[in-house]
């Protein structure tokens, strides 16, 4: 099956728990790149700090990030996992829809800042 993150996730949630995990990166390890995580609404309260950084390899993807929250940030990648699997979690790449980049695919680059939001409502 082709990727896993365009909207709402075509795949059964045992192929994101499988491509996406601890010790799935992918990259060159010899160069490095920071990236930003900001997590917003009820995913806030999973994260260790805000916002986060992240160090990856460069040429990271958005699927190495979800891997290394998997490692560091088990509570967060644990509703990041439910909430995309469901299709309602979006990710922003510098302010743009991981959805119309490349999903999982969308290579991260230094500085980078991703934002993972949850629906909000109210009245």
């Amino acid at each position: 099956m082709g990727r896993l993150y365009p909207a709402p996730l075509p795949v059964p949630i045992q192929e994101l728990s499988s491509s996406v995990g601890p010790g799935n990166l992918v990259c060159s390890m010899n160069q490095k790149i920071d990236v930003i995580v900001k997590a917003f609404g009820g995913l806030r309260a999973h994260i260790d700090q805000f916002p986060l950084r992240v160090e990856l390899p460069a040429g990271a993807r958005l699927a190495d990030l979800l891997s290394r929250l998997a490692e560091d940030q088990p509570a967060l990648y644990s509703e990041l996992r439910d909430g995309l699997a469901r299709g309602y979690v979006n990710i922003l790449i510098d302010g743009r829809n991981a959805r119309f980049l490349a999903g999982l695919d969308t290579e991260l680059k230094d500085g980078a800042s991703v934002a993972f939001i949850p629906p909000v409502g109210g009245g």
